[in-house]
């Protein structure tokens, strides 16, 4: 996974010391069935942006075990944009059994 992230961060022209403010993360999540070296299931993000995508993760992996959400329908929500599938955890805070 080194020289995966090594590759990346050359291609966007970032410099290998500043390897620690970013994180190599699934597109789509291993919780959700995402492959785990697959080149194409694999993104750079900054550190901080890959925390916030955790969260997301989570409540989403929480919803599709609790039936809330159908897997397939996860995956698609969360390959298309990270960001979207956080609405659904939002409208979910402070609702009995809420997924966080």
């Amino acid at each position: 996974m080194r020289i995966i992230k090594a590759e990346m961060l050359a291609a966007i022209g970032e410099s290998h010391e500043h390897r620690n403010q970013y994180q190599l993360d699934h597109r789509i999540p291993l919780a959700l069935g995402g492959a785990t070296i697959h080149r194409r299931n694999l993104m750079l993000q900054p550190v901080a942006l890959a925390l916030e995508k955790d969260a997301i993760e989570r409540c989403l992996a929480v919803a599709v075990c609790d039936g809330r959400l159908g897997l397939d329908e996860a995956r698609a929500a969360i390959w298309r944009d990270w960001r979207a599938p956080g609405a659904v955890c939002e409208t979910a805070a402070g609702n009995p059994g809420a997924f966080d």
